[in-house]
């Protein structure tokens, strides 16, 4: 079976997002700063009609610092994401590319990003314009239980409490915030 991208994220108040960047340092997180913007795509049609939830998948496409990724997205049901990841020249291409194909933009997201690992497991502390501070965590392994599993453990050794855990993505959160 192939590697599942198995995800927990915490959303953090001020004082939690201090107490958590020292928490991580003392554990040896070394963290790699960036600004991001993603833009998310769907099929025309869902856009058009407003059932961008309903849409089975996500094309993600990535500015970083300079740089560009590429990513498609669909959700297995069992809490894992399959993803399929690559990083493209030209961001803004890309994105003329994908409208070119039928698919349609329908969401941008801008964070500001600390990311680093502790072994296999990333994880980020992210600043989400409209959002707020959130850390995840994130370890990729075929089996999606015993990933969740070990991030849960690792959370918990981060004073982080696992009935916090926050279950939508970012894509939904920001479109809960969105609906009138």
């Amino acid at each position: 079976m192939k590697n599942r991208e198995v995800e927990i994220r915490f959303r953090l108040d001020v004082s939690d997002r201090a107490r958590m960047l020292t928490a991580l340092t003392t554990k040896g997180w070394t963290p790699v700063a960036s600004s991001q913007t993603d833009v998310y795509f769907c099929s025309a049609s869902f856009v058009d009609e407003g059932r961008t939830k309903e849409c089975p998948y996500v094309v993600r496409v990535r500015t970083q610092n300079g740089s560009g990724k590429v990513a498609y997205k669909s959700f297995t049901g069992d809490g894992s994401w399959v993803e399929i990841e690559s990083s493209v020249g030209d961001p803004l291409a890309m994105q003329d590319i994908l409208a070119h194909i039928g698919q349609r933009a329908y969401l941008t997201i801008c964070k500001n990003r600390m990311s680093g690992r502790i072994g296999d497991i990333e994880i980020n502390v992210d600043d989400i314009d409209g959002l707020g501070t959130f850390v995840e965590m994130e370890l990729l392994s075929p089996d999606v239980e015993a990933a969740r599993a070990t991030l849960c453990v690792h959370a918990k050794d981060l004073g982080l409490h696992t009935e916090h855990i926050v279950t939508e993505g970012y894509v939904q959160l920001i479109e809960a915030t969105l609906r009138p």
